[in-house]
């Protein structure tokens, strides 16, 4: 339930953006981004499940899974860089969709973060956690309507929210 709260508190405190308005926000990482594929995720040198992902490496495999989803991460919106500086330790994309394409695309998000590593924490109906070397990151779909009254009825808000993790290795 508290991971729940903390999906709809993000969304409640991001409601009044919009994908139109995102001009200000980061440009999406292209094709070419580090770790677009789940497979560069680890730092040169340093051994599988002993490495800590980067910044780059978690946005990669957020918006790997969200292209295998069917969703365009650049119709989103981000909030973790501010004034065009990244935050290190967070990584987050949402946006409102049709409703049945939410709920198509959470599992297939989920599924891809599995390929890249990702190693499922909790599942509690639509919304989903994993963790990977130092990160956590929470998958979820929440449908508008009287709970949501900025989001239109018949759409969902799809997010997916990272955080790095202090002395945690996941």
């Amino acid at each position: 339930m508290a991971v729940t709260a903390l999906a709809v508190a993000a969304v409640v405190a991001l409601a009044g953006c919009s994908a139109a308005d995102g001009a200000t926000g980061p440009k999406p990482a292209g094709p070419d981004a580090p770790s677009a594929s789940g497979t560069g995720s680890q730092k040169a040198g340093q051994e599988k499940g002993s490495a800590v992902l980067d910044r780059d490496a978690v946005d990669g495999d957020l918006r790997n899974a969200l292209t295998k989803a069917g969703l365009d991460p650049a119709n989103g919106l981000s909030t973790s860089a501010r004034n065009g500086v990244k935050r290190p330790d967070m990584v987050d994309w949402f946006a409102v969709v049709k409703s049945a394409e939410a709920e198509q695309a959470l599992p297939k998000m989920g599924a891809e973060l599995e390929r890249a590593g990702w190693k499922p924490a909790r599942v509690e109906g639509n919304i989903l956690t994993y963790r990977k070397s130092g990160w956590s990151m929470l998958a979820s779909s929440l449908p508008g309507g009287t709970e949501m009254p900025n989001v239109p009825e018949g759409s969902s808000v799809v997010q997916l929210m990272a955080h790095q993790l202090d002395g945690d290795a996941g």
